[in-house]
């Protein structure tokens, strides 16, 4: 543990100095990440696909609030779809005006969970954002998880079906086009499993971690994983979603895991030390539980000092 702690302190110094640096470079990956992958699902437009452009996107989104990267990872979405289809285009812009709606009005502070819920759907660790977002964002964290969640499917659909949207969407059959969407895209019975289970974990790791107990950050992580992997199984099992519970099982235990770690930087304090606190004003009583942080005390360097003889005259 105190390993750990000297790390965390470590890193935490580090960022503290160099903060106006390190920010900015880590925005500029995000979003050049994000629109590289975004650019490889859809691609339809090929000045969107430009590197210079990418990049030059990116650099101008690192000295911009992270709300405004999500607004420009759906503004090359939709540009890339209207390439595609004026109506897929559409549809989809207003699928992203009722999220957004939701998302500024209910977490608007989590933008950074919005753009990388995608990102850890790529890589097959869609568990570990919803865990993170359960320990280190507010309870109402889940509509950005869900928001993600929905962009992911959307886009991953749309990617490897443009040429059943072009078919659709012909002069002639219109409506069958549309039809084809909301079939596919909004009703996607593993898109709503996905929804549904990174939504309870989320809110499930939320609610324990806020409960005065010893070890609840770590409680919540292990109950809300178990619960997390039983609603996935029951609701892909029920509603015939593509999804291998195999896959499932693993991706879990690599993301509880993964989230273990990251609490341990985040939340590494000593339960041992735990003190209760009891006072009172004019008009409540206070009962405080207090749980000190495991740090490292930088002891001060020895110094030994030695007689120094006087050379004689």
């Amino acid at each position: 543990m105190e390993t750990i702690s000297e790390l965390r302190d470590s890193i935490l110094e580090v960022y503290a100095r160099f903060e106006r640096i390190i920010t900015p470079i880590l925005k500029f990956i995000l979003m050049f990440v994000s629109i590289l992958l975004i650019n490889g699902k859809l691609g339809f437009m090929d000045k969107l696909t430009n590197i210079v452009i990418v990049f030059a996107v990116a650099l101008i989104a690192a000295f911009l609030p992270v709300n405004v990267s999500v607004i420009i990872a759906a503004l090359f979405i939709l540009g890339h779809l209207y390439s595609l289809s004026l109506q897929v285009a559409a549809i989809v812009g207003l699928v992203f005006a009722v999220m957004f709606v939701l998302y500024f009005r209910f977490s608007p502070k989590d933008a950074v969970v919005v753009m990388l819920t995608p990102l850890m759907f790529i890589i097959k660790l869609p568990y570990l954002m919803a865990l993170i977002a359960g320990f280190l964002c507010g309870p109402l964290s889940f509509v950005s998880v869900s928001c993600g969640t929905v962009v992911y499917y959307m886009v991953d659909y749309i990617g490897e079906n443009s040429e059943k949207f072009n078919a659709s969407f012909s002069a002639d059959n219109a409506l069958s086009g549309f039809k084809v969407i909301i079939d596919n895209v909004i009703n996607n019975d593993t898109m709503i499993v996905m929804v549904v289970t990174l939504a309870v974990i989320t809110v499930l790791m939320n609610v324990i971690k806020r409960i005065s107990f010893d070890y609840s950050w770590y409680i919540g992580l292990a109950v809300s994983s178990i619960l997390g992997l039983i609603v996935v199984i029951i609701g892909s099992s029920a509603m015939d979603a593509d999804v291998s519970i195999v896959g499932a099982i693993v991706s879990m235990l690599i993301s509880a895991l993964l989230a273990f770690a990251i609490q341990l930087f985040v939340h590494n304090v000593d339960y041992s030390q735990a003190e209760y606190v009891e006072f009172e004003d004019e008009e409540y009583y206070y009962y405080v539980k207090a749980i000190p942080r495991l740090s490292v005390r930088k002891q001060a360097p020895e110094v030994k000092r030695r007689p120094v003889r006087r050379p004689e005259r």
